[in-house]
């Protein structure tokens, strides 16, 4: 049984006065009217109502459990009401996880337009280029780079990142430029141990890169190989 629904159906066969006013004002049948209430008095074990020929009377019982049922329908509109609130106007806060350079080029542009469009949000934005367990960090959403490992989390794509092997030009005239992909492995390389893939050339290949440099923020990596 809808509890309930079954409590309106009482509420409003005691403000008609008769099952068929409730049954046209809720636009159901008179027996599914007189169902409802009978269920609610069977499970409540008691009598609500008086049934006469032309009408309906609430029983001393009846009148006492109108105000309470009134009381918990009003209190589940509310609740339903609040909810639909929620959904409809975003509010509270939002822990974002990102990297600095996805935050920097492209979430910090954004945020001005977004907070226009929701101002009841706020933004806990914390920058870690390191993977992070959502679950354990509370971390709502995280910006990151590559594929989503098999997991209970969602994603979605929002661009496309191409990564490059790149050197100065001072480091070529230095080292040399390598034959092939191979030949870095005997290169004193920068590498980003944000994810694995970046310390492997070409990607998936089992050619690990090593030098004199590993950091997990690739803006640092940038900077120091235009520093050759």
């Amino acid at each position: 049984m809808n509890n309930v629904k079954a409590m309106r159906t009482f509420i409003e066969v005691a403000k008609q006065g008769s099952f068929a006013g409730a049954a046209k004002s809720l636009e159901l049948s008179s027996s599914s009217i007189s169902r409802l209430v009978n269920d609610l008095e069977e499970w409540l074990g008691i009598t609500l109502l008086r049934r006469t020929p032309h009408s309906v009377l609430l029983t001393e019982y009846g009148e006492q459990f109108l105000e309470r049922c009134t009381a918990i329908v009003t209190a589940t509109d509310d609740l339903q009401k609040d909810a639909r609130d929620l959904t409809e106007q975003p509010r509270g806060t939002l822990n974002v996880g990102s990297a600095a350079h996805p935050a920097q080029r492209l979430l910090s542009p954004l945020l001005p337009e977004f907070f226009t469009q929701y101002p009841e949000v706020t933004i806990n934005l914390q920058l870690n280029d390191d993977q992070v367990d959502l679950t354990s960090t509370g971390i709502d959403v995280a910006i990151r780079f590559g594929n989503l490992a098999d997991s209970a989390l969602i994603s979605r794509k929002c661009r496309d990142i191409f990564l490059k092997l790149i050197a100065s030009r001072e480091f070529i005239e230095t080292h040399g430029q390598p034959a092939s992909a191979k030949a870095l492995v005997a290169y004193p390389c920068i590498t980003d141990s944000t994810g694995e893939q970046s310390l492997r050339w070409p990607i998936n290949s089992r050619i690990r890169l090593r030098g004199p440099l590993t950091a997990n923020d690739g803006e640092i990596v940038r900077q120091m190989a235009i520093a050759g």
